[in-house]
C-alpha cells in the first residue's frame, strides 16, 4: 500500500502514481468522479501494481480495478486495466475495507475459495458484505492475464431487496471508458461474488446505522504486526465512534459445506410409492449434495464487544468543533478536531491526552490524521502542513484498568515493573481469599511482599477457627438415600442410629481440620521454594553453606513444613484404624511421599545435622513410627 497513490480533485480529475513512476498519470475512467475511499490490497507486494483494489465514490458507487504502471512501454496505454462498478450505496462510500486471509496462509487451501468480508461505510451506516473468493482460480482478473482462451460468459442474479441497495450489473454502468481496456466487460472481478447474490450462493450482509450524522463518517482498523488479519474497528459516526473486536476467526472457516440435512424439511409419506418415494430422495439428495456457502442465508457479523465511545472532552463547559478524523491504535483511538488532537482509552473510555496543533501545522487547520502500518507512526495532516504524533507507552495504565476489573491473568501481562506485579498478585490473593479459596490465596500470598509473619498469622487463625465452627454447629438430620436392595440390606443389618451419626460428624470434623490446615501448608510450601529459588548464582547447584539469615529462614520453613505434614500424616493414620478407606489410604501415601521428598531435597539436607534433634522430638511426639525409621536411615 506504501507503494501506491490516488489523487482525487474536486474537479473531479484522479490521478495514480506509484514508487516507480516518474510522474502522474490522470485516471481516465474515473474522470468526473469524487474518490472517497479506497480498499487497498494489504497483502499486494508489487510495486507496479494496485492487483486488485476497491474504490468508493462520493455518489456512493463501488468500483473494482486494477491499476498498473505503463512507464517503459513503447505504447503507452490505460492506467486502469480493468474498471468495473460492483454496487452502489446510495450516498457517499466514507469507508472500504477487505479482510481476507493472504496468499499462502496456513488458513487458506491452495486453488481454494477463500473467505472474505468487505466493511463498506457511508455517513450514518455500515455495511458487511460477506462471500467467498477464489483469487487463483480461472474467472479472476490475474488469471486472464495469463490465460490465452476466452473468458466464460456470466449471468448475474438479482440484488438484495432486503438492503434497499443496488447489487452488480441491475444498474448502469457510470465513469468515463467504463468499457475497455485487457479485460472484457463480462469478466467478473475478485469480488463480483460478495456484491452479486444469486441462487447458489446468495451473499450475507449486515448493516448497522446511527441517526445522528456529520454528513461524513470515518472507518479505520488496527493490526498487529506480524498478524494476518485486522483485529480491531474504529468507525467515527455523528453519536460517537463506534468500537469493536472483529471476530476474524469466521474467515478460517472453509468455503463450502455440506448440508446432510433435508433442505425442504419433509419426509416420505406412508401413502406413497415406492417409486416416487425413490425420486424425491434422490432429488434432496441432490439439492443436498450441491455446495453451499457457509454464510449464505444470514447476515454475518464480524464485529463482537462493540460500544460506542462519546467523544472526549476534558473540561464539562468545553465546546469542541466536530472531528475531522480518528485513528485507532492497539489501545487508544486518536480524535482529530481542526485546532488540536485528543486520545481516548479504548478499554476504560478515559481521555487521556489533548494537545492544539495549530501551531504544528504551520498555523493551519488539521484535515485528518492516518496511522502508518509498518512504522506505527501516526501523522496529522492540515491544509498547511504534516506533524507527527510520537506515541510513547501507551500500555503503561493498561495493567491498572486490568486490575480494577478484577482480570489479573490479563493486568500481569501488561506489568512493567515488580512493583506492579506485586501489587497485582496482592489484590488477586485478598480477592481469592474473601471468596474462600484459601489454597489460591496462600499460594498468591507467598510471591507477594507482604511480610511473611502477618500472612502466617492469618492463616493459623484461619486453620483454628474452621474446626470450631464445624465442631459447634447444631446436629445434622441425615436421610437415607435407597438405590438398590443391596442398600435396602444395608441399612437393616447395620443401621443408622445416634452412634452413626456422632461417628459422621467426629469424622468430619476430622476431615475439617485437615482441610483446614491446607492452606497453611500450601503457604508455607510455597514461601520455602521462593527462598529456595532465589539464591544466588554461585549456588546454582548443591552447597550444604547459605547465607546466614537464609539459613535460618530456610529452617524455620522447613520444620514448620514438616510438622504440618507430620500432623497430616497422623490424622490420616488415625482415621484409617477407625475407617478403612481406600481414598484416606491413598491421601496418606501422598502425605508420606510429599514429607520423604521434603527431607530429601539437596536444600533440606544442608540444615537437617544442625536442627536433628529438633526434628526427632517433633516426630515421635505424635508417634510417627515410620517416618522416625527414615528419619534415622536418612541421617546415618
Amino acid at each position: 500500500m506504501g507503494w501506491h497513490t490516488i489523487i482525487s480533485m474536486q474537479s473531479g480529475s484522479n490521478f495514480y502514481t506509484n514508487h516507480g513512476m516518474k510522474k502522474v498519470r490522470q485516471l481516465t475512467k474515473a474522470k468526473d468522479l469524487l474518490i472517497d475511499s479506497v480498499a487497498w490490497n494489504r497483502h499486494n507486494t508489487n510495486e507496479l501494481s494496485t492487483q486488485e483494489i476497491l474504490i468508493g465514490t462520493n455518489e456512493g458507487l463501488i468500483f473494482e480495478t486494477v491499476l498498473l504502471s505503463d512507464e517503459g512501454r513503447f505504447i503507452a496505454n490505460t492506467i486502469e486495466q480493468y474498471w468495473r462498478q460492483v454496487f452502489n450505496l446510495g450516498h457517499s462510500v466514507t469507508g472500504l475495507e477487505v479482510l481476507r486471509h493472504p496468499p499462502g496462509s496456513t488458513a487458506v487451501l491452495v486453488g481454494e475459495p477463500q473467505r472474505c468480508v468487505i466493511l463498506a461505510t457511508t455517513p450514518s451506516r455500515m455495511y458487511q458484505f460477506a462471500g467467498w473468493i477464489n483469487a487463483s482460480g480461472p474467472n479472476t482478473l490475474l488469471s486472464h492475464l495469463t490465460s490465452s482462451s476466452s473468458p466464460p460468459q456470466f449471468d448475474t442474479g438479482s440484488a438484495s431487496s432486503t438492503l434497499g441497495i443496488t447489487a452488480a450489473d441491475n444498474f448502469p454502468q457510470v465513469g468515463s471508458g467504463v468499457v475497455g481496456g485487457l479485460f472484457p466487460t463480462t469478466l467478473p472481478g475478485l469480488y463480483h461474488n460478495i456484491f452479486t447474490p444469486d441462487d447458489k450462493l446468495p451473499a450475507g450482509s449486515k448493516v448497522t446505522e446511527f441517526p445522528q450524522s456529520f454528513g461524513y463518517s470515518d472507518l479505520k482498523l488496527y493490526q498487529p504486526k506480524k498478524a494476518e488479519l485486522p483485529s480491531i474497528f474504529a468507525w467515527m459516526t455523528g453519536s460517537g465512534v463506534y468500537f469493536g473486536r472483529l471476530n476474524t476467526e469466521q474467515l478460517s472457516l472453509p468455503p463450502f459445506t455440506p448440508l446432510n440435512t433435508n433442505p425442504r424439511g419433509r419426509t416420505a409419506s406412508t401413502t406413497e410409492t415406492v417409486d416416487h418415494q425413490s425420486s424425491r430422495l434422490l432429488e434432496d439428495a441432490d439439492e443436498a449434495a450441491k455446495p453451499r456457502d457457509v454464510f449464505a442465508g444470514r447476515g454475518v457479523n464480524l464485529t463482537r464487544n462493540a460500544k460506542l465511545i462519546h467523544y472526549p472532552v476534558i473540561r464539562r463547559l468545553e465546546h469542541t468543533s466536530a472531528p475531522l478524523g480518528i485513528c485507532v491504535t492497539a489501545f487508544h483511538i486518536v480524535v482529530v478536531y481542526a485546532d488540536r488532537v485528543k486520545a481516548v482509552n479504548c478499554l476504560d473510555d478515559r481521555t487521556v491526552y489533548s494537545m492544539p496543533v495549530s501551531s504544528e501545522l504551520g498555523n493551519g487547520c488539521a484535515l485528518g490524521v492516518c496511522r502508518d502500518g509498518e512504522t506505527e507512526t501516526i501523522w496529522v495532516f492540515g491544509s498547511r502542513g504534516l506533524a507527527r504524533l510520537n506515541v510513547r507507552n501507551e500500555r503503561c495504565r493498561i495493567w491498572q484498568i486490568y486490575l480494577d476489573r478484577l482480570q489479573f491473568e490479563e493486568a500481569r501481562k501488561f506489568c512493567q515493573t515488580d512493583s506492579q506485579l506485586d501489587t497485582v498478585n496482592m489484590r488477586e490473593a485478598e480477592h481469592c481469599f474473601d471468596k474462600g479459596d484459601f489454597m489460591t490465596s496462600a499460594k498468591l500470598f507467598a510471591r507477594t511482599s507482604v511480610p511473611f509473619e502477618e500472612v502466617a498469622l492469618r492463616f493459623s487463625q484461619l486453620s483454628l477457627q474452621l474446626p470450631t465452627l464445624i465442631s459447634n454447629s447444631p446436629p445434622i438430620f441425615k436421610g437415607l438415600a435407597v438405590t438398590s436392595d443391596h442398600d435396602i440390606m444395608n441399612a437393616i443389618v447395620n443401621g443408622i442410629g445416634q452412634e452413626s451419626c456422632e461417628l459422621e460428624t467426629q469424622m468430619n470434623a476430622n476431615r475439617t481440620s485437615m482441610n483446614s490446615s491446607a492452606p497453611l501448608k500450601a503457604l508455607v510450601s510455597s514461601k520455602l521454594e521462593q527462598l529456595i529459588e532465589r539464591k544466588p548464582p554461585h549456588m546454582a547447584s548443591f552447597t550444604p553453606s547459605f547465607e546466614p539469615t537464609k539459613s535460618g529462614q530456610l529452617t524455620v520453613l522447613a520444620l514448620w513444613l514438616a510438622e504440618l505434614l507430620i500432623t497430616e500424616i497422623g490424622v490420616l493414620r488415625d482415621r484409617l484404624h477407625k475407617h478403612n478407606s481406600l481414598s484416606d489410604r491413598e491421601r496418606l501415601e501422598a502425605a508420606r511421599a510429599e514429607f520423604k521428598q521434603l527431607m530429601t531435597r539437596a536444600e533440606v539436607l544442608a540444615i537437617l545435622p544442625d536442627c536433628r534433634e529438633l526434628l526427632y522430638e517433633l516426630v515421635e511426639s505424635h508417634g510417627n513410627n515410620e517416618e522416625l525409621i527414615f528419619l534415622a536411615e536418612l541421617m546415618a
